[in-house]
């Protein structure tokens, strides 16, 4: 014998003695037409699109036939005799399956492969089957005797083709897709490889189907949409980023102008005190104690800088608050009454109304020319009092602070209204972009997302298309199926114990409920050559058995009941009750292994039915099954009839919505909760604000006081001594008054009297403000002078004092001022007043010097206050761009390619379905429906209607097709039994 070409058929034929031995039948293939959901899914979708070839298989049931032992039986392989012994089923493969081709592709070679005689519904059917990876049933498995009949012309599956039936009326004939074929065609075709390039070039229809224009046109609207989005939100942020740096660089701008314009009247009276120091020195009116000659240069010196610094500092002032405020009207209409010149007649003083501008002018000019002109006027013995630059400093230079105090309110406004712009700012922002544009970016998103979630749902409603059996087997390859045999209403009377109401109520028959066998009913109906209508029914109670896999008739039967179940058929599932007396009772108790331990241990294997024993005798060392089966309506226990839902419907679980706006919900609770901090933090700024403005007015004071008291002491006119008291002590009640408000805020009037200066927006002090504030304020032990100037040592006679806290010092050097405006009474002491040597040495140095470090300590804190709020924000525009570039490279690029590869998936998948159904036409529509709908507004509308018509045009269509495949293939399953029941009615007469 020669070797058999690939996909031929070798058939060992035993002597004829040998006829109680099974024959072995070894069919090699190429499996084309079987197992193509199987390889498929092993090889993910390479086999069909030529990307890897498919390895030959050669399926022997001998090597099987331990695997089959007491697992797959056959009604059809019981002994001539009767008895109920089993024998493995070592045929896998048919020949009624063996010869088909077409649409399914078969296995065997050749045009018109449909050898078997079945209906081209039957052929296309069965190639489904074979897709799916099910194995034949028992109603369509090879008998095991392979010899031809010895007399009379060959029968059953040793007979000539038969012609083909001729389709029905009604049937779904040519509306085959471009890539498929008709029923009609199903046996028209040449080989499997036809079929599957034909299901090639469907894949490829498709997959240019889905990547068309109208297709793209909602995944490019969403792409574009989501990046016009994020180009929004990061240029909302960046404005909104923009404006809040604006606006803390100008409340920055108007704090520093505030302290500048503080520092300046400072400056101012350092230069009265050097002035009046260097007239009194050209006098000899020296003390060891203050100063004497060799201090004159020193004290030029600061004249000339102090005076320079008070003019830029105006002029930085000046510049920066042109257009705001009331500041260009307090420097230029405001005017005061300052020393003009002597009247020579009569000696007295003249005095004219000048600007503050002019004020601070010919204060610097009058510094300048006593720079300029003091050395001159010390070899001549003029002394500087008497010159028209120093009778100006000394008798108008302080009226300076008294018309710069209101520029000095007018910056702290500014100041506070620049506060109260960012802190407003702020919560608008808070509002807009925390919750505005956020909100309305994750709704514009949630849209797009929307539109894209409706087009991938109408591609996979295209499956409901298609009748639920046909999905369900090609989903899971599982069928829960039973095999039930219609008998005679002779049979069914006399035999079962349920009627036709068990067949109306789909319940379970006889042989499932009492554990009947039928052997006998088997037997005899062998005998007699009984030909019986056949019938798939669904048993409402039989399980998948996940051991098992389950025949091609049983997935066929299967299919067809659920489709009947589903309204896709004109036929009921029925349930006969001959079944129970019929040769498929024994069949139909091993497709379920609860139905197994109901019916009794009759066809299972010794182990099997040691289990079921053990189940028996102690029910409790049964596992529980985590699968709900109903529950027979007839048999123990039943509750009636089970409701089973067969609609089918699309379950909109798709997160991506979910968790593609999630990130949009967390910027948003992340902007909000940065602007909520800074709102927070600026909640306390306006006070501190103000309070820098009381520390300025303290420094200067605490200089001004001095420059009375040495006034005072100056004085050579007792006539003149009580106004110059009058000034000190108005002085040390201003110093007062600021230093107790510095500590207490606005409540220091309680301290002071209700006659207590008060300072506008100040609420709050600054003593305990920070750590070190309260530091220098009370629990200081260092020197408190600053560089450059240099620290006495320990033998000092103010060393101990000066080496304490403000609050010590202050107390200390406003009772010296108090004293001093008490105690002088004449002009006798002069400068060797004890309580001036404590005004003087201590308060111009080591009382000032703490008084700018305070100042300092509180600018720095305010300053760091907005440079943090600035930080938050440029940390929150880093992290918006670190935000769109991680949406965009983990969410949305990985969206759009897992779109990409889930319509190559879809096509892939519609691509492997019958070719009796036109898939391109369902995703066609499918997606002319959804592009209609997604467009909006009338026309949309009409567009979508005409999708939805065209959508149900296609499920009836679809609807037709498949009964008219269920209708033929039943046909041909009966067709094959007679054949095979006339196959064995002649091998009984040959032995």
């Amino acid at each position: 014998m020669t070797r058999p070409s690939r996909g031929a058929r070798e058939i060992n034929v035993a002597p004829a003695a040998m006829t109680n031995r099974v024959m072995t039948l070894t069919l090699c293939r190429k499996p084309k037409g079987l197992d193509r959901i199987q390889e498929w899914v092993l090889t993910k979708g390479e086999v069909y699109q030529n990307e890897k070839p498919k390895p030959e298989q050669c399926v022997s049931t001998v090597d099987d036939e331990s695997r089959e032992q007491g697992r797959v039986t056959d009604i059809d392989d019981l002994e001539s005799d009767g008895t109920d012994e089993r024998r493995p089923s070592r045929i896998r493969s048919p020949a009624v399956m063996t010869g088909l081709g077409g649409g399914g592709g078969g296995v065997m070679t050749g045009g018109g492969a449909a050898a078997s005689g079945m209906h081209s519904g039957s052929a296309n059917i069965a190639n489904w089957m074979a897709s799916a990876g099910l194995e034949a049933a028992p109603g369509l498995q090879q008998s095991p005797y392979t010899m031809p009949p010895m007399l009379g012309s060959p029968t059953g599956l040793f007979a000539s083709p038969q012609p083909a039936y001729p389709p029905l009326a009604g049937d779904f004939d040519d509306a085959a897709s471009n890539g498929g074929q008709s029923i009609m065609s199903g046996n028209s075709g040449g080989t499997s490889g036809g079929a599957e390039y034909k299901r090639g070039k469907r894949f490829r229809n498709l997959v240019k189907l889905m990547d068309s224009s109208e297709a793209e046109q909602v995944l490019r609207r969403f792409r574009w949409g989501a990046i016009l989005t994020m180009a929004v939100l990061a240029a909302a942020h960046t404005v909104c980023f923009a404006l809040v740096v604006i606006s803390i660089k100008g409340q920055q701008q108007s704090m520093t102008q505030l302290i500048t314009a503080g520092r300046s009247q400072r400056m101012l009276h350092q230069v009265l005190v050097s002035v009046r120091a260097m007239d009194l020195i050209f006098k000899n009116r020296t003390s060891t104690n203050l100063y004497h000659s060799s201090d004159l240069e020193s004290f030029a010196n600061m004249v000339i800088s102090s005076a320079t610094q008070v003019k830029e500092l105006n002029n930085y002032v000046a510049d920066h608050n042109w257009n705001q405020g009331n500041v260009r009207d307090l420097y230029y209409i405001q005017t005061f009454p300052v020393w003009y010149k002597v009247n020579a007649t009569t000696g007295e003083d003249v005095y004219a109304n000048i600007t503050l501008w002019d004020l601070a002018t010919k204060v610097y000019t009058s510094s300048k020319d006593v720079y300029q002109n003091y050395k001159n006027w010390s070899d001549v013995n003029i002394n500087i009092s008497s010159t028209p630059s120093g009778q100006f400093l000394l008798k108008s230079g302080s009226d300076l602070f008294t018309g710069f105090r209101k520029v000095l309110d007018d910056l702290l406004d500014i100041a506070i209204h620049n506060t109260s712009n960012v802190n407003n700012l702020l919560l608008a922002f808070l509002m807009a972009e925390g919750c505005g544009v956020s909100v309305l970016a994750a709704a514009m998103l949630a849209y797009l997302l929307r539109k894209l979630a409706l087009q991938r749902y109408t591609l996979y409603g295209t499956f409901l298309v298609i009748p639920v059996g046909l999905t369900r087997a090609l989903s899971s390859q599982l069928a829960n199926t039973t095999l039930l045999e219609e008998e005679d209403d002779e049979e069914e009377e006399e035999d079962g114990l349920h009627g036709e109401d068990d067949n109306d109520k789909g319940g379970t028959s006889e042989a499932e409920t009492n554990g009947g066998t039928g052997i006998g009913n088997n037997a005899n109906s062998m005998g007699n050559n009984s030909i019986r209508n056949r019938h798939a029914t669904l048993a409402p109670s039989t399980t998948i058995n996940s051991r098992r896999r389950p025949s091609f008739q049983a997935a066929v039967l299967a299919a067809y009941a659920k489709a009947a179940a589903a309204g896709e058929t004109q036929h009921a599932a029925r349930l006969p009750a001959a079944a129970a007396s019929g040769p498929g009772a024994t069949l139909m108790s091993r497709s379920s292994s609860v139905q197994q331990r109901n019916i009794g241990p009759v066809g299972l294997s010794w182990r099997d039915w040691l289990v079921y024993k053990l189940h028996m005798c102690m029910p409790c060392l049964a596992k529980r099954s985590h699968t709900v089966h109903p529950t027979s309506p007839h048999g123990p226990g039943g509750l009636g009839p089970v409701e089973h839902h067969h609609k089918r419907h699309l379950k909109l679980d798709s997160n991506d919505t979910t968790r593609l706006l999630m990130p949009f919900v967390l910027w948003s609770c992340l902007v909000v909760t940065f602007y909520a901090v800074s709102v927070a933090e600026l909640k306390t700024s306006k006070p501190l604000v103000a309070i820098a403005s009381v520390s300025n007015f303290n420094t200067a004071r605490t200089y001004r006081s001095c420059f009375f008291a040495q006034e005072l002491a100056a004085e050579e006119d007792p006539a003149k001594l009580p106004v110059r008291r009058a000034s000190l002590k108005k002085a040390a009640t201003m110093l007062k008054d600021a230093f107790y408000t510095l500590q207490l805020g606005s409540d220091a009037w309680k301290t002071l009297g209700v006659d207590t200066e008060h300072f506008p927006h100040v609420t709050i002090g600054m003593s305990y403000e920070t750590k070190a504030l309260h530091e220098l304020f009370y629990t200081n032990t260092d020197c408190l002078r600053l560089p450059p100037a240099e620290c006495p040592g320990t033998d000092y006679r103010w060393y101990q004092l000066t080496h304490a806290g403000v609050d010590s010092i202050m107390q200390v050097y406003l009772s010296h001022l108090y004293a001093m405006v008490e105690g002088v009474t004449n002009v006798t002491l002069g400068l060797h007043n004890p309580h001036l040597d404590f005004i003087y040495n201590v308060g111009t140095k080591d009382l000032t010097d703490a008084n700018v470090r305070i100042g300092l300590a509180h600018y720095d804190y305010i300053k760091k206050l907005f440079s943090n709020i600035l930080l938050l924000h440029i940390l929150l525009f880093v992290l918006l761009w670190f935000f769109l570039a991680g949406f965009y490279v983990l969410l949305l690029k990985p969206l759009l390619l897992r779109l990409a590869r889930e319509k190559r998936h879809i096509a892939e998948l519609l691509s492997q379905l019958p070719l009796e159904l036109d898939v391109e036409k369902m995703v066609r529509a499918a997606l002319a429906g959804n592009s209609g709908a997604s467009s909006g507004g009338p026309q949309g509308d009409m567009a979508a209607q005409a999708g939805a018509a065209n959508q149900q045009q296609l499920t009836s269509d679809a609807a037709r097709a498949w009964k008219n495949v269920l209708r033929n293939t039943s046909n041909a399953i009966s067709q094959e039994r007679e054949r095979r029941n006339s196959v064995m009615a002649t091998s009984k007469q040959l032995m």
